[in-house]
């Protein structure tokens, strides 16, 4: 049984065992991330979810832990085997895509390995500049974040995702986020009182369910645009 082994972020380890994929990934060994003991418990219980088998809710959990830590390496490796256990492709590959730019190497090649797993080029992968549109926003503008795009061959994805041409983007304070960060603020109602959702720009061509009554949720990667926000106009 061959073991790839991440030992940062903090001594507590998770093994997700995986019977029914690909020789290479029998066992992965996956750092938990650092968070409170709430966050802690809300991670076992997605893994045990997933170490059942039982994707569709392992993904649920994950996506909620994600929304409180939207850039974790490691929660977003987690919603890729997520969504490859659920046999939906182009959402995995999206969450392997955005990982492969990670600043960190080890996370990078796990990345780049899932996705040659795939059937990938991994050669091509998208980086953050000509060869794919902006993953943040430029100037703090949306107007020149859209500029740039279209220069470089990108038009927004019009496939119901959130994108950097809807308004309402916003700075907001927001714990454990940079003051850069912009936010768009979902607004619900529930037993006569009014409540929001927030996400950010790393949530960009992701599709976000909305409902006048429960915080918007995120649904994952658009399968059009891949997650990235940009579709190719030429």
């Amino acid at each position: 049984m061959q073991r790839n082994k991440l030992d940062y972020f903090t001594m507590h380890n998770i093994i997700i065992r995986r019977f029914h994929v690909l020789p290479l990934t029998a066992c992965l060994i996956i750092s938990q991330p650092a968070t409170n003991a709430s966050g802690n418990a809300a991670w076992d219980e997605a893994t045990k979810h997933y170490n059942a088998g039982n994707y569709s809710a392992a993904l649920t959990e994950f996506r909620k832990i994600s929304d409180k830590n939207q850039t974790d390496p490691s929660t977003h490796y987690m919603l890729g085997q997520c969504y490859k256990g659920l046999n939906k492709t182009q959402q995995a590959i999206a969450e392997f895509t955005w990982l492969s730019k990670s600043s960190d190497p080890r996370f990078r090649a796990m990345a780049l390995g899932a996705l040659k797993q795939m059937g990938q080029n991994v050669d091509s992968a998208p980086s953050q500049s000509g060869d794919r549109g902006p993953r943040d926003f430029i100037n703090d503008s949306a107007a020149q974040t859209v500029s740039f795009a279209y220069k470089n061959g990108w038009v927004p994805c019009k496939g119901g995702c959130l994108t950097f041409t809807k308004p309402g983007w916003h700075h907001e304070k927001a714990q454990g986020h940079p003051d850069s960060d912009q936010w768009m603020t979902f607004n619900y109602q529930k037993d006569g009182a009014t409540g929001t959702q927030m996400y950010n720009q790393y949530h960009v061509g992701h599709k976000i369910n909305v409902t006048s009554d429960a915080p918007a949720t995120d649904a994952g990667p658009c399968s059009i645009c891949n997650g990235t926000g940009w579709v190719r106009y030429r």
